[in-house]
């Protein structure tokens, strides 16, 4: 995926003209001439293969790790009770809730009772009002 992405960006820059300078590398897509040099996409696929390898690598030891430390009894995700029920929201947020269904704004029912934006919108969602 991201290989074909690298050589179709490669193809776009060389088919616009416009020239791609890598100072590490210490090459150019086009030459001095401001036509297509034939050797630099080499190195650009190169460097996306690894890339492409690397982060296939890290995938595999990450979701490897994991599969292990299940084996061994580790919870995964977020700890019980750390998610608030619908009751716990509406206890939590009754006077957001009663600013929304006087029908404020999102930004100044934000202000009013003192909570993010998000935080609005998400109980806005939640109690679909």
């Amino acid at each position: 995926m991201l290989l074909l992405f690298t050589m179709s960006f490669v193809k776009g820059l060389k088919d616009a003209n416009i020239n791609l300078y890598t100072q590490k590398e210490q090459f150019t897509l086009l030459d001095a001439d401001g036509k297509p040099s034939v050797f630099a996409p080499i190195p650009l696929f190169c460097l996306s293969l690894a890339n492409s390898l690397e982060l296939e690598s890290i995938k595999f030891r990450l979701i490897s790790r994991r599969e292990l430390a299940k084996k061994r009894g580790v919870k995964m995700g977020r700890k019980p009770g750390s998610i608030m029920t619908v009751e716990q929201k509406q206890v939590k947020y009754a006077e957001l809730i009663r600013a929304l269904k006087r029908g404020l704004s999102v930004r100044v029912a934000s202000k009013v009772c003192d909570v993010s934006i998000s935080t609005v919108q998400r109980i806005k969602k939640d109690f679909k009002l």
